[in-house]
């Protein structure tokens, strides 16, 4: 075991990428600008990025007279928008919503009390790409981004580690080959992105360096958010939904890498184990109760307008001459159609189930996909079914007495 893990610790003191990933985590700013071509346009993009450690980052993309520029400064991520047609603007606190997970996190700390802590927001640059074999098609997304578990302001370094790019030496430059249509060339000193290209049966693009400097900091004026154009449309709620979703996706990692593991509590047996279980459920249901609110919301609100064909078509059996008892029969029929649409809804949530991204080779993994699915089941009852039904139930009992 020692040996292993000495070996382990030498691969990854040699391994070029990931001296660059330790390197780049301290590095204390960098500006950078590149031109980005496609052979599908004639017309070509300025790419800039600027950042300064701990907590401004600055993004923006240009074409033309349209631009898109996003800021992660002190924990908001703000967006200018000209590209789509329309203005679009927004801004979103992500401290705040990331703090909305603390009782989630308490509760997660309170069962598995070894968990490292929670990681602060740091910003980085979204760097990422893959090919789409279904559409023969390259992909490829840049973005600013505010995230806890972020090791390197240079997004693509990420990627490449995610992806077990492996180098080769070109002189001063590290160049990789991913997914079979990518090429990276890296500055091999300092881990700046010199070339992108991706190809694809329908078009290629580069992504080339005009210019770098790591030895001064950007301006400051480059971090203040501008004014929105006249008229620009508010994305704020969609910005925030989206910090959201990606807060509560990270959340969900760190409980089943605390449950999970190889040495965590789902490999424990007898009562230690049982007790493990009830914990992961504990943890998942505060989880799940945030996750599931906005579905439990929706469907609330529409609850009305789902009620008032079907309760319509009773009052018109009743007021054609139906029975009591075939009127009670045909409201039963009613509630259990419900009952089963909405089985059919949870279904649907189910099956989307799957281990959180970097959680694939955890041992008890299926385990605690076991017991989530138990907690699921359970909430959507509470929250969503019962609900539902009793307010179907009301509507019958007001129209038809």
């Amino acid at each position: 075991m020692l040996l292993a893990s000495l070996a382990l610790c030498l691969a990854q003191a040699t391994d070029p990428l990931e001296k660059l990933l330790q390197m780049t985590a301290s590095t204390p700013f960098f500006s950078a600008r590149y031109d980005l071509s496609t052979t599908t346009s004639t017309e070509p993009s300025v790419i800039e990025i600027d950042y300064i450690a701990p907590d401004r980052l600055r993004f923006s993309r240009a074409t033309g007279a349209r631009s898109t520029t996003m800021w992660a400064v002190g924990g908001v991520l703000s967006v200018r928008s000209t590209e789509g047609g329309t203005p679009l603007h927004g801004s979103v606190d992500c401290s705040g919503v990331h703090a909305e997970l603390a009782p989630v996190e308490e509760l997660l700390r309170a069962a598995v009390p070894a968990v490292e802590p929670r990681g602060e927001l740091k910003p980085a640059l979204s760097f990422r790409w893959n090919f789409d074999e279904a559409a023969q098609k390259a992909n490829f997304g840049i973005e600013a981004v505010l995230a806890e578990d972020i090791t390197t302001p240079m997004g693509w370094l990420d990627t490449l580690r995610q992806k077990a790019a492996a180098p080769r030496a070109d002189g001063a430059l590290l160049r990789f080959s991913t997914d079979g249509h990518f090429e990276l060339a890296l500055d091999a000193a300092d881990g700046m992105l010199r070339e992108f290209k991706g190809r694809s049966p329908k078009g290629e693009m580069t992504l080339a360096l005009r210019a770098a400097r790591m030895d001064y900091a950007p301006p400051d004026g480059l971090f203040t958010v501008s004014r929105p154009a006249d008229g620009a449309k508010d994305i704020s709620a969609e910005l925030r939904k989206t910090a959201a979703r990606s807060f509560e996706v990270g959340m969900r990692r760190r409980i089943f890498r605390a449950f999970a593991a190889t040495k965590a509590p789902l490999a424990r047996t007898g009562e230690e184990l049982a007790a493990a279980q009830q914990s992961a459920r504990g943890v998942l249901r505060g989880l799940h109760t945030l996750t599931l609110a906005p579905v439990v919301e929706s469907m609330l609100a529409r609850s009305g307008t789902m009620n008032e064909g079907v309760v319509k078509r009773l009052v018109q059996l009743r007021d054609s001459g139906k029975s009591a008892e075939e009127l009670a029969a045909a409201r039963t029929r009613e509630t259990e159609l419900l009952r089963a649409n909405l089985g059919k809804l949870e279904a649907q949530l189910l099956e989307r189930s799957a281990l959180p991204p970097g959680c694939e080779d955890l041992p008890h993994g299926a385990a605690m996909l076991s017991l989530e699915s138990e907690v699921l089941k359970v909430l959507f009852t509470e929250r969503v079914v019962d609900p539902l039904v009793r307010s179907f139930e009301a509507a019958c009992d007001a129209k038809l007495r």
